[in-house]
């Protein structure tokens, strides 16, 4: 974490320190940190903090058969 942003004020917000700790989290995944059941935990943990704006833009998109016409 420290090698991405060297960059963090000497204080924090509440935002900003959520946001490090999401990333330290985020990171720790990543790498394997935790089983598939304390993934799922923390997914869940994370998205209370997430912006409801972001979370409709981060899903993935759904793919829908296109609309068929018939004709006689």
């Amino acid at each position: 974490m420290s090698e991405q942003n060297t960059n963090i004020p000497e204080e924090l917000t509440q935002q900003q320190a959520i946001g490090l700790l999401i990333q330290g989290v985020e990171m720790a995944q990543a790498r394997g940190a935790y089983n598939l059941n304390e993934a799922a935990i923390i997914a869940k943990a994370k998205r209370a903090f997430t912006p409801a704006e972001q979370e409709t833009t981060e899903a993935p998109a759904t793919t829908e058969a296109p609309a068929t016409t018939e004709s006689s």
